[in-house]
């Protein structure tokens, strides 16, 4: 068992104890899992078929967190949106078609320094964060890179 959960595991270097033990069951789950797969699938080679169960394993548990995630998307964050981008789980919307969004009230540009306060009232239409005309084009900059990666792909 400690030879199978060393090969792949999902162990962090950490001080606190109970995370040890959580991350421990975590591998010793998987390497379980892994067993009983194999035991109801006896057509099918072992080798090298570990770390292929456990990448399929863990998409499967994540899948209906993904997509529950997915209902609201504009309630995700940057790196959150950009990873589901990059699993395919989201689309990217297409930028040929952008449109300004304003607000009534004024609010300080999120991606500008502090101490420059400038206060807008236009918005990305992508992700909603307020933004300045520097870092706007009708998407912040952030969102306009998410695009720009994923059409270069």
């Amino acid at each position: 068992m400690d030879k199978l959960v060393g090969t792949f595991t999902c162990k962090r270097k950490i001080n606190r104890w109970p995370m040890a033990v959580f991350f421990n069951m975590i591998d010793v789950a998987g390497v379980a899992a892994l067993v009983i797969w194999l035991h109801n699938n006896p057509d099918i080679c072992a080798a090298g078929s570990r770390r292929k169960f456990l990448v399929a394993l863990g998409e499967k548990l994540a899948e209906e967190h993904v997509h529950q995630r997915l209902q609201n998307p504009r309630a995700l964050q940057k790196h959150a949106k950009q990873a589901l981008v990059t699993l395919s789980y989201l689309k990217v919307p297409s930028s040929d078609q952008p449109k300004a969004v304003t607000t009534d009230t004024k609010q300080r540009c999120e991606l500008c320094p502090r101490r420059l306060d400038r206060k807008v009232r236009q918005q990305c239409c992508e992700c909603g964060r307020k933004v300045c005309g520097e870092h706007s084009r009708f998407t912040c900059d952030d969102c306009f890179s998410v695009t720009t990666d994923s059409n270069n792909a």
